[in-house]
């Protein structure tokens, strides 16, 4: 199906090749069928787990975030199972082109159970699939940087670079304000049990960024929510303790960098990369107190000039020969 497009003015490579690169190219017939009996708060849940991980920058998804309607409350299909890896592997474009085409078909006009017998029910929910086909052409329309279609380039924390520019040439207050109308650029430093040195490693790297927010690990849940999915970057420091796994339930994390600067982090370092942290450093073994603070501190200072790379191996070097260094994952690992 191909769609009449509100924005004629874009152009990729797909249309210079003869291809329509705005028309929804469609899975296989049985999970276009499974697509089609979601209902509209489904397809909501769909864009926020499926979608936002697929934008190149914590800015895009935040606007993105900000325009789609909200976290709908709902169960999680089983049947969806079996369209998880198309869902993982189209574009955000593609993805916010599926919704279009769905809302547009008013795919949960029909709704289920109680909806189905009750003629409010009904109207409301194709009145929900035509917001959700408006949202869908504004988020088309807004040019968010699709992942898939950027350039392959070094990551970096570019608001913590901006930091150390800005910081060098006298202007690290406008940076800093700038930074607090956009809202990006934030690390959540999430404490476990204390550890020797630990209140020394949050002075010295809220030093480095600037106000971050601190938390526990046996915080409110709502609080903890809100501070993961609105964090750049996430520091977690104290002694390795069963508590860190409430950061297993999370199925999506938005975040760029997670530093894991616990010992015997590697089980926590791999679940965070398979939920969409894009690079992960952890040590794997036991560490001594003072090393690991130095090397935290040596890497958040590193972050404000390199590239995640590159700021990880000089860091890295900080490291006593006699400990098992840390390590970092990436999501071409």
């Amino acid at each position: 199906c191909v769609l009449q497009r509100p924005w004629p003015h874009l152009k990729c490579d797909a249309e210079r090749e003869g291809r329509d690169a705005y028309a929804w190219q469609h899975p296989q017939k049985q999970a276009r069928a499974l697509l089609r009996e979601l209902s509209v708060d489904q397809l909501v849940a769909v864009a926020h787990v499926y979608g936002l991980e697929k934008l190149a920058c914590m800015e895009d998804r935040r606007k993105a975030e900000s325009m789609l309607p909200a976290f709908p409350h709902v169960a999680r299909p089983q049947k969806l199972q079996r369209c998880h890896g198309y869902l993982e592997d189209i574009s955000w474009t593609q993805l916010v082109l599926m919704l279009r085409n769905l809302a547009a078909k008013g795919s949960g006009a029909a709704g289920s159970g109680a909806q189905q017998e009750d003629e409010h029910g009904r109207r409301m929910e194709a009145a929900a699939a035509r917001y959700l086909h408006e949202v869908c052409d504004a988020l088309l329309a807004n040019h968010l940087r699709d992942e898939a279609a950027q350039p392959a380039q070094g990551h970096s924390i570019v608001s913590w670079r901006m930091r150390g520019i800005c910081a060098a040439h006298g202007r690290l207050e406008v940076w800093e304000e700038v930074q607090r109308r956009m809202g990006f650029g934030d690390m959540l430093l999430l404490t476990s049990r204390p550890a020797h040195f630990l209140q020394d490693e949050i002075r010295l790297v809220s030093s480095l960024v600037g106000p971050c927010f601190v938390a526990s690990v046996v915080a409110q849940k709502d609080q903890l929510d809100r501070a993961v999915f609105s964090c750049d970057v996430l520091y977690v420091a104290g002694v390795q303790d069963a508590a860190l796994a409430c950061l297993a339930r999370f199925e999506k994390f938005p975040t760029t960098l997670a530093i894991l600067n616990v010992c015997h982090s590697d089980r926590l370092a791999w679940h965070l990369r398979d939920r969409g942290v894009r690079f992960v450093a952890y040590w794997p073994s036991v560490v001594n107190d003072p090393e690991a603070v130095a090397f935290g501190v040596a890497f958040v200072r590193c972050l404000l000039r390199l590239p995640i790379e590159e700021a990880f191996a000089e860091a890295r070097r900080c490291v006593a020969e006699t400990e098992c260094g840390p390590a970092l994952l990436s999501d071409a690992s």
